[in-house]
């Protein structure tokens, strides 16, 4: 039995960087995606900013390459990418922390935006209990695409609330780390809010309302 619940958001917290970029020059510098293709990469976060496109646009975009692979190729990739590059983006203080929740008695979520199959090899790293995150569609085990809402934002927030009243998991007590202002609506009604390394805007709001704050 579980004495509480720990969230932690993945890219730029469980990561130093965001898990997306670090997949897809990894994917170039294996040869698995030619430069013109990375090249339209390196401009969607630019597309999202001036909401030009979604998230979600940006996912199907990203993931159409490899739509009709089967679901152990995706995990493949993935797992392969985390080994031979992702790991190295492994927050170090974030090892400690999962550690001291983990022998405080409570259970782990990883809780990001990302694909499920990125999420993976990092769910699996820190050995967490639980991860919710943007889910892949298959068909007779074959890759079609990505779901038409990603776990982010509001979303998030469905979801975990969706997950808590299912577990009977008490707000109060639980915990979420994130660096980013994204993550606002969930860490501003779990308990114990607690921000890594945040972005500009969240560490105003962080130190307006006194949460706690890893810096390294």
């Amino acid at each position: 039995m579980f004495k509480y619940t720990v969230f932690f958001d993945m890219d730029k917290t469980l990561l130093t960087k965001n898990s997306g970029p670090l997949y897809f020059k990894y994917l170039l510098k294996t040869g698995q995606i030619k430069f013109k293709e990375y090249t339209k990469l390196l401009y969607m976060p630019i597309f999202y900013y001036l909401r030009i496109y979604e998230l979600e646009d940006i996912t199907s975009k990203l993931s159409n390459d490899f739509v009709g692979e089967s679901k152990k190729k995706v995990y493949d990739r993935t797992d392969k990418w985390f080994k031979e590059y992702g790991i190295n983006f492994i927050r170090k203080s974030m090892i400690l922390e999962v550690e001291k929740h983990r022998e405080r008695g409570a259970k782990l979520i990883l809780l990001s935006a990302s694909p499920e199959n990125v999420c993976h090899p990092v769910f699996k790293y820190f050995n967490l209990h639980e991860k919710i995150c943007t889910r892949l569609i298959y068909e007779e085990d074959r890759f079609i695409g990505v779901e038409e809402t990603s776990c982010y934002g509001e979303e998030k927030v469905r979801r975990v609330k969706e997950y808590m009243d299912k577990n009977h998991v008490d707000l109060e007590k639980a915990f979420f780390y994130s660096d980013s202002i994204s993550d606002l609506p969930f860490l501003k009604i779990v308990g114990n809010p607690i921000c890594v390394s945040p972005d500009k805007k969240l560490k105003k709001y962080s130190e307006k309302n006194s949460w706690d704050i890893i810096e390294i």
